[in-house]
């Protein structure tokens, strides 16, 4: 080895490191750059096993504020009763630099309305995102933002009928933990889905929106097969994210509409290449949402671990 030199870096965007400095003129060819990192690269919520505080808790059955940074999704904090203005509040130790959160209600398909906000001292509060006019009705919902912060709050203002204040699962995080462009939740995950064919009882179109991505939506051997999605209400449609098995489509489009019978089209490829395909910049809007599958990759089905569904 003829040096070992600390280089000049910049990073941007949370992922992209770019380094200065490399002087090749000595050995061109043998340039060997060692990249050190000061923390894991898997994003890592910061909140789990914290201390936890709740204004109200369904003490009688268990459903305690710790509950909800256990790790462990069959357990939850539940306020005492149905009202809203109910908050939960994690210590994450210290002021900390956070990137967002993620939410996990009790109920699927209800839309619970919230506020996260943040504090140093645990006195003085500031807003960290607003979603007090949700319509989302996912089970699961992710806040992006940035602020240095030693507690975090969740204060739920809004609830559909037969609701309380709920939460599975709080995750905070300290980076990018998710494409900041993929916010609002996934608006397919637990909605009442169909499909041309199913290849047996256990393969249907259900298992693509339940968020187990060891389930998964298999059709019938040939062409077209579709799987499609009702959102409950007309939704802004920004991105689709399909998570192929290896039996996958080479052709398909995928198509919106505000009725399950009239479709507009709003992606089609001939070139689908399976694995995860994040399918981002789209413009369009609908009910539902399917994957209209026009050629398969293989002599099998088309089969789909998940089809997420996002506004933006």
């Amino acid at each position: 080895m003829v040096s070992k030199n600390a280089l000049s870096f910049s990073t941007s965007g949370g992922n992209s490191v770019t380094i200065t400095g490399i002087d090749r003129t000595r050995y061109p060819d043998d340039t060997i750059v060692a990249i050190v990192l000061d923390r894991p690269v898997v994003p890592t919520d910061i909140a789990r096993g914290c201390s936890t505080t709740a204004d109200s808790a369904e003490t009688a059955h268990g459903n305690l504020a710790a509950n909800a940074v256990d790790g462990d999704t069959s357990t939850r904090w539940c306020a005492a009763d149905g009202s809203t203005g109910h908050w939960l509040q994690v210590d994450l130790g210290w002021a900390r630099w956070v990137t967002g959160a993620r939410i996990a209600w009790e109920a699927p398909g209800k839309a619970y309305r919230f506020r996260i906000e943040g504090s140093t001292d645990g006195s003085t509060w500031s807003t960290l995102a607003d979603r007090t006019g949700n319509t989302t009705a996912a089970q699961v919902q992710t806040a992006t933002f940035t602020a240095t912060t030693r507690y975090v709050r969740v204060t739920v203002t809004g609830l559909d009928g037969g609701a309380w204040a709920s939460i599975r699962s709080l995750e905070v995080y300290d980076r990018p933990f998710l494409d900041p462009s993929v916010s609002g939740g996934d608006l397919a995950l637990g909605r009442p889905a169909s499909s041309s064919s199913d290849e047996s009882s256990s393969l249907t179109a259900a298992n693509a929106f339940d968020g187990n991505q060891a389930t998964r939506w298999s059709s019938q051997f040939s062409d077209p097969q579709w799987l499609q999605v009702d959102l409950g209400s007309v939704q802004t449609i920004g991105r689709v994210i399909l998570n192929w098995e290896g039996a996958y489509a080479k052709a398909y489009q995928l198509q919106t509409s505000n009725d399950g019978s009239n479709w507009t089209t709003i992606h089609s490829t001939t070139s689908g290449s399976g694995g995860v395909e994040n399918i981002s910049g789209l413009s369009g809007s609908g009910r539902y949402v399917r994957m209209y599958g026009t050629t398969r990759a293989t002599q099998w089905s088309y089969s789909l671990f998940s089809m997420q569904v996002f506004n933006s």
